[in-house]
């Protein structure tokens, strides 16, 4: 059997199931399954014996020996049989990320889809989150099989944002749906915290954008800080990565809903940290609030990595200046 060599351990198991690396045996009934499940998938054209074999002879066989493929995959065997396939595809090594891809025998998708799915991203999870310390884990499903929403629900997967139509399938919206490793945390705002904020507050690089541009003092900054974890209408969270503290997220309420203010320690720049940061951030406030949540927020025209961010996360814009830009969005 091949091994990843990016992989300290590469068979992973759940009672009778596990995970191995992709078997070139089982090449042509993934070959079928895919084509029989085409119009799920980002496949334009049907595969045949020839195409698959070059596939897995000068893809699949060169993954192996990578210290950092860009995808890892697996055989889903019940025993030593295999019934699906999958692994981590799109590999974003730098903010230890990945997207997770699952197919299984065609015809376990009408009686055992649920079953499958679940035991499947457990194996897949303790491939990223273990073994690889990943920090987030995403899937990406046209808009053709809501049944799958529910699994990824049921496994504590969010919906984190919505793509409109491609040129592949121009009638259907793509779904992202992700997790986030429990190294990854949001803790309430704490006052042992407060050298952190003033920290940043003096740090030119992460102020850049802010609209708070006036300096103030410790003693000034301190009592801000109090007011502002004692205030009811404002929810304050700290992030953590490990151990250290990584950046915070702020939700103001006001008359227009919770304004949103949000920073990421300079360390942690280019990680993809404000990202995951203000999605845990929405499902932290929305798990308290239980009701429907108005959120907006106020970026300036060159911080272009929160403009992205926001965008990504689904947020309308308008114009409130030359300079401003005001995302806005609705959690149900």
């Amino acid at each position: 059997m091949d091994q990843y060599l990016s992989l300290k351990k590469n068979i992973y198991v759940l009672n009778h199931f596990s995970i191995v690396p992709l078997r070139y045996q089982d090449r042509y009934d993934i070959m079928n399954w895919r084509n029989e499940q085409k119009y799920h998938l980002r496949q334009r054209d049907d595969l045949n014996v020839k195409t698959q074999d070059l596939y897995f002879d000068n893809i699949v066989k060169n993954l192996f020996q990578k210290q950092y493929p860009n995808q890892i995959l697996f055989s889903y065997l019940k025993g030593k049989k295999c019934i699906g396939y999958g692994g981590l595809v799109h590999i974003n090594w730098k903010k230890k990320e990945a997207e997770i891809s699952f197919i299984m025998n065609t015809k376990l998708e009408y009686k055992c889809f649920d079953f499958h799915w679940s035991q499947f991203l457990f194996l897949i999870e303790d491939v990223a989150f273990n073994n690889l310390n990943f920090i987030r884990l995403f899937t990406c499903a046209y808009n053709l099989r809501p049944h799958l929403y529910d699994v990824l629900l049921k496994n504590h997967y969010n919906e984190e944002s919505i793509i409109k139509s491609d040129n592949l399938n121009k009638s259907k919206d793509v779904y992202v749906h992700s997790k986030v490793s429990n190294k990854f945390q949001l803790k309430l705002a704490r006052k042992e915290y407060i050298h952190n904020a003033y920290k940043w507050l003096c740090d030119p690089l992460i102020r850049k954008y802010s609209f708070e541009t006036v300096k103030t003092n410790f003693q000034s900054h301190t009592k801000w800080f109090i007011k502002k974890i004692n205030d009811k209408d404002c929810y304050y969270f700290f992030s953590f990565y490990g151990n250290k503290i990584c950046g915070s997220i702020r939700f103001d309420k006001s008359n227009k809903g919770f304004k949103i203010s949000y920073l990421i320690d300079k360390e942690f720049h280019g990680l993809g940290f404000g990202k995951l940061l203000l999605h845990l951030g929405e499902m932290r406030l929305k798990s308290i609030i239980e009701s429907k949540v108005k959120l907006y927020g106020d970026v300036v025209q060159n911080n272009i990595s929160s403009i992205k961010i926001f965008e990504n996360l689904s947020y309308n814009s308008t114009n409130l200046s030359k300079s401003i830009i005001r995302f806005k969005k609705t959690i149900k």
